[in-house]
């Protein structure tokens, strides 16, 4: 029973003419986690190359570069960009090389723009990642201290709570539980105390 419900859909998986394999390279070498579940910020891999041409595609050299020693690399996603039109861009490191590409991304963004926090006021308070806000743990003029969660903004099932980075008044709120945001976007606007 085993081998009809696992091995023979697998080994169909891993046929030369299958077109996910065709289309997204070999992704057969990467690890179990990244594979099924994807990356979040600040998360790392290695991989183990199973021949230079491939290990030179992916630094950025010819395949006839000469590599000097073991065909390992190591993946970092450092940003996920907002969602725009279907595509997000991913900042990512490979041997702490900075890539940049830009990915189809299925996820509705429903042509959602949204405030943008201004990066060089403390005072504007900006979502963490793109996701939507689940939760707002506060109201309108509550003080708050350095750590006290004020809302919470779901991306990939993913739970982040954005915190009061300082000791805080809430003066108004730019967003409210639904709400779609993306990364950098301005979700409240507060008073330091």
């Amino acid at each position: 029973m085993l081998l009809f419900l696992f091995l023979l859909p697998l080994s169909s998986f891993f046929r030369k003419d299958n077109n996910f394999i065709n289309e997204n390279g070999p992704v057969t070498i990467l690890p179990t986690r990244p594979f099924w579940y994807g990356m979040n910020v600040g998360d790392s891999f290695d991989i183990v190359l199973p021949n230079k041409k491939e290990y030179n595609e992916l630094m950025g050299g010819s395949p006839d570069d000469e590599v000097n020693g073991p065909l390992t690399a190591t993946i970092s996603l450092i940003r996920v960009g907002s969602l725009k039109k279907g595509s997000r861009t991913l900042t990512y490191t490979v041997n702490g090389t900075k890539r940049v590409v830009n990915m189809e991304d299925a996820e509705d963004d429903g042509d959602a723009s949204t405030v943008m926090a201004d990066p060089n006021n403390d005072c504007e308070i900006a979502s963490p990642l793109p996701g939507t806000v689940e939760e707002i743990n506060c109201d309108e003029n509550a003080t708050l201290k350095k750590g006290d969660c004020m809302m919470i903004v779901v991306a990939m099932k993913m739970e982040v709570k954005v915190t009061a980075p300082f000791d805080l008044r809430i003066d108004s709120f730019a967003v409210e539980k639904g709400s779609k945001v993306e990364e950098g976007s301005l979700v409240a606007t507060v008073t330091k105390l």
